[in-house]
């Protein structure tokens, strides 16, 4: 006889949310030094609620880095399925310089493989071999927007 299948309350689901959202504001505003009891206060749940979703403080910062993973996904798979070299390879960067203003924690977190994103550094790989195909690609263009020229300077260089 198979075993019935055990549906979520919705409560816990909330719960569940609840803890991803608290803890990436956690990481955005401190980094990762933010305790699982100060998470779940500002979740508005119990310590033993957090650790019943999340035994571990690391299997927290994994479940909201994850969102930011699949995000970063979408993102350059849209890049790469854009025709034009430069609007792709703008949108990229655009993407990540936003994300490094909005989330400074979340993405040094995400890059940090000793401090919570080692379960990561196979999408970073991929990401980092989507991003050098995206150059590569603006670089190969014919065309280069005319915004470009003449822009570029070593670091540090004063305009004349």
């Amino acid at each position: 006889m198979a075993e019935p299948t055990r549906k979520t309350r919705v409560d816990s689901d909330r719960n569940r949310v609840r803890l991803r959202a608290s803890a990436a504001r956690a990481i955005r505003s401190g980094g990762l030094d933010v305790s699982m009891r100060a998470i779940a206060r500002d979740a508005g749940v119990g310590i033993a609620t957090a650790y019943r979703h999340f035994p571990t403080k690391g299997d927290l910062l994994e479940a909201v880095l994850a969102e930011r993973v699949a995000e970063c996904v979408l993102v350059l798979r849209d890049a790469l399925d854009e025709p034009d070299p430069w609007t792709a390879l703008k949108t990229v960067v655009g993407w990540f310089a936003e994300l490094q203003i909005s989330d400074p924690g979340l993405l040094r977190t995400l890059l940090d493989a000793s401090a919570g994103g080692a379960p990561f550094a196979q999408a970073r790989s991929e990401h980092a071999a989507a991003l050098d195909l995206l150059v590569r690609r603006a670089a190969g263009a014919r065309a280069t927007p005319r915004h470009l020229l003449g822009t570029t300077r070593p670091l540090g260089a004063k305009r004349r």
